[in-house]
């Protein structure tokens, strides 16, 4: 067995792993040795990876340039040239004018694929973004098994986060597990919805030159935000959408560029998730949207251990077994329940130029063994009970720790603008906001210290009445 060294990883108690790609075939293959190999060294082994000799090894530049070559064929042919058609007219039309963006990110990521380069997918943990994620691992399985230069375990590290900004201990984080290898091609970050706000530049700003970099996301596109300057931005925002158009979506619109496997399901999820107009709750995808939102609010109920790391294998791994699917769908559903008809009674009204503002204090409901539901999440689900109760425009502001969330009936996206009013305590306030930012009618802030959240509640209840009582200026 002779091939190319592309790829090596150490692993710290002297055995190195080696992804290779034969000679004959393109095909990567993975060994490991103690053995210290350079990328782009042409070596042979035993075909069953567990000796490596020493006599074939040399710098073989020729080889190099063949497989550099194949990879780009590969990436050409991988790629379907027609855009993707979901049914939902104002979506298609959005992903169709995205399509030659979509298939740029694409090529990228089968060339990575096909020189074993490290891959982290860094998606949101909620159900827009997971969904994304899921689709996306379940649309490179079928890319493996269609092109065979591509079947083997690809060497991607996924990472589930849980905030809508990629800030400076992410990027070390990232740069830490990037710099544990050697490969012939740079490393790529493909981030699913991590939002636009100011906060993430400095970790961009870190990874940019270690990386090639694909991110996907559908967050109102804040001024000044670095991620516009990464050569794979994707926005909806910059093709006639908005943020209807979810993150999930996109990402399973990306994945639908080298892949036909349905992700129907995990659409229709994502839109039902991020509360997209675009979403169907008679359609599959409304109980993975619950599934998703209930396991990456807790990984101790998916996974046995809190603070763990979901990945789309665990994900696969519940959703294939259809008695634990059942079981922690229902959990979730009688759980919500409870929640929301206790918050119902706890709620505070603010009045606000023909609009009810409410505040609610969540630590006073949270059960300190389940962290489902997450407030911020829960405050769109409680939003959406309100309004039902009421028949009115509403808004909420929930608060639990450092953590407030802002959620605005939809029918006030005229008349209120949160991630404006974010930005308006951001100048007066400073250091006291930690992150903050979000959608128009749907929005968060995290603070700096717990001891500031009455005076900034305040604030944001006086900001909101005033955008209500003068009208938003365009």
């Amino acid at each position: 067995m002779i091939g190319i060294v592309v790829c090596s990883k150490s692993s710290g108690n002297g055995e190195s792993r080696y992804y290779v790609a034969l000679e004959h075939s393109m095909k990567i293959v993975e060994v490991r040795s103690t053995l210290g190999f350079e990328p782009g060294e042409r070596i042979a082994a035993e075909g069953d990876g567990s000796f490596i000799s020493t006599a074939d090894i040399r710098p073989d530049p020729a080889g190099l340039e063949k497989l550099r070559k194949n990879a780009e064929e590969l990436s050409g042919k991988a790629i379907y040239k027609e855009s993707y058609r979901s049914g939902i007219g104002e979506i298609d039309a959005v992903t169709e004018r995205m399509w030659k963006g979509l298939s740029e990110c694409a090529s990228l990521l089968v060339r990575k694929l096909a020189c074993a380069a490290p891959i982290i997918v860094r998606f949101h943990n909620d159900a827009d973004g997971s969904s994304g994620a899921y689709g996306l691992y379940k649309s490179l399985e079928s890319l493996s098994a269609r092109i065979s230069a591509l079947d083997y375990e690809y060497n991607i590290t996924w990472i589930m986060h849980p905030s809508v900004s990629y800030g400076s201990y992410e990027a070390g984080s990232d740069l830490m597990i990037a710099n544990s290898y050697s490969s012939i091609e740079k490393p790529l970050l493909l981030v699913i919805d991590f939002g636009t706000s100011l906060e993430s530049n400095p970790g961009i700003a870190a990874v940019r030159d270690k990386f090639d970099v694909i991110w996907l996301d559908h967050h109102p596109i804040v001024e000044g935000f670095g991620g516009l300057g990464l050569e794979h931005y994707i926005s909806p925002w910059l093709h006639g959408g908005d943020s209807n158009y979810t993150a999930g979506f996109l990402a399973c619109a990306f994945a639908k560029t080298f892949s036909q496997t349905d992700t129907r399901e995990m659409e229709n999820a994502s839109l039902i998730g991020d509360y997209s107009d675009f979403g169907n709750a008679d359609e599959p995808g409304a109980e993975l949207s619950m599934l998703l939102d209930l396991v990456t609010s807790d990984t101790r109920i998916a996974l046995g251990q809190p603070g763990a790391n979901l990945t789309p294998y665990e994900i696969d791994r519940i959703i294939g077994d259809a008695a634990r699917r059942e079981e922690l769908t229902r959990y979730a559903s009688l759980r919500l329940s409870e929640v929301t008809a206790l918050a119902l009674t706890l709620l505070k009204q603010h009045n606000g130029d023909g609009v009810r503002i409410y505040t609610l204090d969540f630590e006073g409901i949270r059960d300190e063994q389940s962290k489902y539901p997450l407030p911020g999440r829960f405050s769109s689900k409680l939003l959406g009970k309100i309004v039902e109760l009421e028949s009115r425009p509403s808004i909420l502001i929930v608060y639990s720790g450092r953590y407030i969330s802002m959620r605005a009936s939809k029918d006030l996206k005229d008349r209120i603008d949160l991630v404006r009013l974010i930005d308006v305590i951001k100048g007066r306030h400073g250091a006291v906001i930690e992150a903050g930012g979000g959608h128009r009618v749907a929005a968060g802030i995290k603070l700096s210290d717990k001891a500031d959240r009455s005076r900034i509640v305040r604030e944001i209840v006086e900001g909101i009445k005033e955008q209500l009582s003068q009208g938003l200026r365009a």
